[in-house]
């Protein structure tokens, strides 16, 4: 039934005791058998009545703007207003989806496949690939927000009692993480010992390092700098004392003039081809959809 709160809630259990209490001195044999009946199903209908009357917006989950901002300040350009109430939004369909799941009304085999589900996610996914955002504060950006969705996860399978048959919570972020465009760290790239005078993230210097290792034009070399540097804020130096950096290291090409301005050494060729690195080493920029 319809609540005052305008949400949804459910009377299985309390009526569930009611009828057990009322007819426990019968001694009928069907009325046996529905008593047995519902001590039997006593687990399903409290389930049931956990996710029907389950309310998103819990005091137990940090506000989200909270929880980035702490970490990384504040954002400029970047709507928290939007990502709460599509974080509400997803967290509310996740429990309309186990309401219907527990009831039987849906036979999806995952959960993000319920499409108010999707649609939450979709929502997300545009906001945090927002092209105001540099690359390098879209993944700080997404970094933090998988964490978020993870302690929702671990909120929604406590309280819904959630068993991992009926939720796989690793496959669910790892679907959550491919479809806002985020790829986390390896432990590889976790460890690894990169100039952070000169790269924003381990990423952006695995990425220069392969190029770098054969690019054997400086036209190619000035199109990343600019590109990472001016455009996506990857690397942080000004050319001067980025190229004093590449000159120390042992690549075959030497910049020894100044590299060349993003129009100049710009071509759809390379843009194409720079585009497919970054979705390799999880600095991909969403592209419009048609």
């Amino acid at each position: 039934m319809l609540g005052f709160d305008g949400f949804w809630s459910s009377p299985l259990t309390e009526h569930c005791e009611l009828e057990i209490e009322g007819l426990k001195n019968s001694e009928y044999p069907e009325i046996q058998n529905y008593l047995a009946y519902l001590k039997q199903h006593k687990k399903a209908y409290r389930r049931i009545d956990r996710a029907v009357d389950y309310r998103p917006g819990s005091p137990e989950l940090i506000e989200i703007e909270r929880f980035i901002t702490e970490d990384m300040g504040s954002i400029t350009y970047f709507n928290f207003t939007d990502l709460d109430r599509e974080l509400f939004n997803l967290e509310n369909s996740l429990a309309r989806y186990y309401a219907q799941h527990f009831i039987g009304e849906l036979e999806l085999p995952v959960v993000y496949a319920f499409p108010p589900v999707a649609d939450s996610i979709k929502a997300v996914r545009h906001l945090v690939n927002s092209a105001y955002l540099s690359i390098s504060t879209q993944n700080d950006l997404k970094r933090l927000l998988c964490r978020w969705v993870r302690q929702l996860t671990n909120h929604l399978i406590y309280t819904l009692d959630l068993s991992t048959g009926d939720f796989d919570q690793e496959n669910f972020m790892q679907h959550f993480a491919q479809a806002i465009h985020y790829q986390p760290q390896s432990s590889t790239s976790k460890a690894i010992n990169y100039p952070t005078a000169i790269f924003s993230c381990p990423q952006a210097y695995l990425l220069f390092h392969a190029i770098a290792q054969k690019a054997d034009n400086q036209t190619t070399l000035s199109y990343v700098y600019r590109r990472m540097q001016e455009k996506d804020q990857l690397i942080i130096p000004r050319d001067y004392d980025f190229r004093t950096w590449y000159n120390q290291q042992d690549y075959p090409r030497s910049l020894d003039y100044t590299t060349q301005t993003f129009s100049k050494s710009f071509s759809k060729e390379r843009e194409f081809f720079v585009d497919l690195l970054y979705e390799q080493y999880g600095l991909a920029v969403e592209k419009k959809e048609a």
